[in-house]
């Protein structure tokens, strides 16, 4: 039986991204809609010129993004701090990503730090910003216990990649206290935000008695909302449970229905159930060539088991021509990825061209 291993990292890294904070009046909303960012800027600045927080704040944006005028990090800054002084969290936010990153300005995470505790009652963002911070050790002292409590106010102001972060890390104890809890719970709130890793967190969870007590039936429902939702790994592990049966009732044509959806996608593992899959009849109409086909592409990928059964496919004759020395390539290639049963099978072939 295949293990069903997670494979959700959640990284936080520093980074530039434009909030919806345009002034709601229509023709602003209206030109936004269109991306016809001149007549933007020329809206943004007759508010700027009033001295509007909000119209300051766009123009900030627009220089960032060069979007309707050139782009000047240098005067992105000097727009961003006006509307800033005036308490406009996304300003704010901004100046502390600025100062963070040294983008029109020099960089300085203390100033990054201020800016973000000011702008943090507003945006969740700013508290996992100031979680990085304190995990990191960037213009404060280094502390752990800092940080979580910054990452799980932004998760549960509903920054779902820091729910992810959380249970993961909650799961596994990494930089924290290990909780299975703690774990299901901030999963399921990024289930509830309707992000998928969230479903497909707490599937694997599930299926593998992780956090929480193993319940195939269960895991199987939280991976085919995820599945839906089209999540390759999601789509890939419930293809396994239905082979296995695990959870569902054994349905091999589901199985095969799951891989193909997302071999095609390039899925190098789902690739190589294909070619297990019409090598042996199993939920499809046997096909050697078909086999070969999908073997093909995984092995071309370096998934060391496809190398190895397209070396037994070589070997055998099998949906290709015979040819030992093809066979022995692919033999050499699975090797030197460790796969067990590869040099047995390079003794083998050369067995077999010494009686030649």
């Amino acid at each position: 039986m295949k293990k069903i291993v997670t494979i959700i990292i959640a990284t936080l890294v520093f980074s530039i991204t434009t909030f919806a904070w345009a002034d709601p009046n229509a023709a602003l909303q209206a030109a936004y809609k269109k991306k016809d960012y001149k007549q933007v800027f020329n809206i943004a600045s007759e508010f700027a010129k009033k001295g509007d927080p909000a119209g300051e704040y766009i123009l900030g944006q627009l220089y960032l993004n060069g979007q309707g005028v050139k782009k000047s990090p240098k005067k992105s800054y000097e727009w961003h701090k006006k509307a800033a002084d005036k308490n406009h969290a996304g300003a704010q936010y901004f100046m502390g990503m600025m100062k963070a990153n040294g983008i029109g300005t020099k960089k300085s995470y203390k100033s990054a730090r201020q800016w973000f505790l000011k702008a943090e009652k507003k945006l969740p963002d700013a508290q996992r910003d100031l979680g990085v911070l304190y995990e990191q050790g960037l213009g404060v002292k280094k502390s752990m216990k800092k940080a979580i409590t910054w990452y799980e106010k932004a998760a549960n102001g509903g920054m779902v990649d820091v729910q992810l972060m959380l249970a993961e890390r909650y799961l596994k104890g990494s930089g924290v206290k290990k909780s299975g809890a703690k774990a299901q719970k901030y999963a399921k709130q990024a289930a509830k935000m309707g992000h998928p890793a969230g479903n497909y967190m707490l599937g694997v969870m599930y299926a593998n008695g992780q956090g929480v007590k193993k319940n195939e039936k269960t895991a199987a429902t939280y991976l085919e909302k995820a599945a839906n939702k089209g999540f390759p790994s999601a789509v890939y592990d419930l293809g396994v449970m239905y082979l296995q049966g695990m959870g569902v009732k054994k349905n091999p044509t589901k199985a095969f229905k799951n891989f193909n959806k997302i071999a095609k996608k390039g899925h190098p593992q789902a690739q190589l159930m294909l070619g297990d899959l019409y090598h042996d009849g199993v939920g499809v109409k046997k096909s050697y060539k078909n086999a070969v086909k999908w073997y093909r592409k995984a092995a071309e990928k370096g998934v060391p088991h496809a190398q190895y059964s397209m070396g037994a496919m070589y070997a055998n004759g099998t949906g290709v021509k015979e040819n030992y020395n093809k066979a022995k390539q692919w033999f050499q290639k699975a090797a030197k990825k460790g796969h067990p049963g590869a040099k047995p099978a390079l003794e083998e072939i050369k067995q077999l061209q010494q009686k030649k």
